[in-house]
């Protein structure tokens, strides 16, 4: 038997007023241009509306658009909400890099509102995150696809499995590789985590950036191989290929 636990109005005001004080002697900031905030959230009306201004509609790639790919192509679909600007590449740098959380959780948040747009059957997909290895991991401190979901898990009522992925070996960067570069450094990187069943799912892998679809291939191949019904990959941006 479930039990709710009862705030006494004496309690829930002390923690509005900390709150209050709080908020006075360090009030919130806009995580991008340091603007006090008038209202809850991580950005000014200003940068929100900027970020936004960037994003188009769901840009939607099928197989046959990575005919650069060597081998069977296994995801299904690639979708994208923002070109790959240098204002965008800034934006998705913080989050990976400068440990801005709250801007990623903000940016998930728009990619959950977008692709439920973008894609009909969203309310029968799993989402996952695209692995980074332990190694990694430890040295960035989070996974910025993790941050992605959660902010995806904000607004999106699906199961989202953290862990479903597993990176098993230790990659190198792929941003400054070739197209056949990256698909050498990631093939056979990712194994599923045996706890879940993928068996008929349609899966919602997240991540950052999707330049190749090398990543997204050969995860794909391991959630296909599970049993998985469809793939579909989604990130923030995707680069323009020559």
């Amino acid at each position: 038997m479930s039990r709710t636990k009862y705030l006494s109005p004496a309690y829930q005001f002390g923690k509005s007023f900390f709150q209050i004080l709080l908020d006075f002697i360090y009030p919130p900031t806009c995580i991008q241009c340091n603007r006090r905030l008038d209202h809850s959230g991580f950005l000014c009306h200003e940068c929100e509306e900027f970020i936004l201004n960037l994003m188009n509609p769901a840009f939607q790639k099928g197989r046959h658009d990575f005919y650069h790919l060597e081998g069977e192509i296994l995801f299904d679909e690639v979708i994208t909400f923002w070109d790959y600007t240098p204002e965008i590449e800034q934006l998705i740098f913080q989050v990976k890099y400068q440990r801005k959380k709250k801007l990623g959780l903000f940016l998930g948040q728009q990619l959950g509102k977008a692709f439920q747009t973008a894609y009909e059957n969203w309310k029968q997909c799993i989402v996952m995150p695209v692995p980074l290895h332990r190694i990694r991991h430890r040295e960035r401190g989070y996974n910025q696809s993790d941050i992605l979901c959660q902010g995806i898990n904000d607004c999106v009522n699906v199961p989202i499995y953290y862990d479903g992925l597993i990176r098993n070996r230790h990659t190198s960067t792929q941003t400054r590789l070739s197209a056949k570069e990256r698909q050498d450094n990631v093939k056979n990187a990712f194994e599923v985590n045996p706890s879940y069943s993928f068996q008929g799912k349609d899966i919602v892998l997240v991540d950052d950036v999707i330049t190749t679809g090398a990543t997204v291939n050969n995860c794909a191949a391991c959630l296909k191989e599970a049993g998985a019904r469809k793939v579909i990959g989604i990130a923030l941006a995707r680069p323009q290929l020559d």
